[in-house]
């Protein structure tokens, strides 16, 4: 089970009719990251906030990649799915929304409660996974797909390597977010649609 997710509130998205468009909108993605992000925070002992800037920022990136995938919507619509979540974690990670209060105790302690994957702990990086896990989980409810296939141990091995890849490369962050849910990654060409190896399956 992914220890990031949220399944309630991707069922709470899916029954109050989110994933029907709204999650590609501004003021929706605006308020359920930040409730997202601090329910998250909280419940680990931090605290912190989004800042709305830099959300915007990634938010609208993602929006301009999403015109450009749209058709392979048509063409598989679970690996699509998986794609822009990717693609929506690139543009997280690149902007870097979360931003943590100064804790009473040390930094390093405090970040240590709240670590669900491997140490070094990374919040920041937790609630962003966790955030668009929740949603991939929405978006393949709403396809009848049901929960998306959650590989822990490769996650606890490869989490380090991903947390200093997508720092030098954000786009990396696709195809790192498929090995953690199970699919084959394209690291090669994360970006290209036709490359991913669902699309290299399917026939023309």
């Amino acid at each position: 089970m992914n220890p990031l997710l949220n399944s309630g509130l991707a069922r709470g998205w899916l029954e109050a009719g989110s994933t029907h468009g709204q999650v590609f909108r501004w003021s929706w993605f605006d308020a359920a990251l930040r409730s997202f992000a601090l329910e998250t925070l909280n419940s680990g002992g931090l605290s912190g906030d989004v800042d709305e800037a830099r959300s915007g920022r990634a938010f609208f990136e993602w929006a301009g990649r999403l015109e450009l995938v749209e058709p392979y919507a048509r063409y598989n619509a679970i690996d699509h799915a998986h794609f822009i979540c990717g693609q929506l974690l690139a543009c997280l990670l690149r902007w870097q929304p979360i931003r943590l209060a100064q804790p009473s105790r040390t930094s390093q302690d405090a970040e240590q409660g709240q670590c669900a994957i491997a140490s070094p702990a990374w919040p920041q990086g937790e609630v962003l996974v966790g955030f668009v896990s929740t949603l991939l989980h929405a978006l393949r409810l709403n396809l009848n797909a049901g929960p998306a296939p959650w590989q822990d141990n490769v996650c606890q091995r490869h989490w380090q390597s991903f947390r200093e890849n997508v720092t030098e490369d954000p786009d990396l962050a696709v195809p790192f977010f498929d090995l953690f849910h199970g699919l084959e990654p394209a690291w090669e060409f994360p970006l290209i649609t036709g490359k991913r190896p669902a699309a290299l399956r399917s026939p023309a």
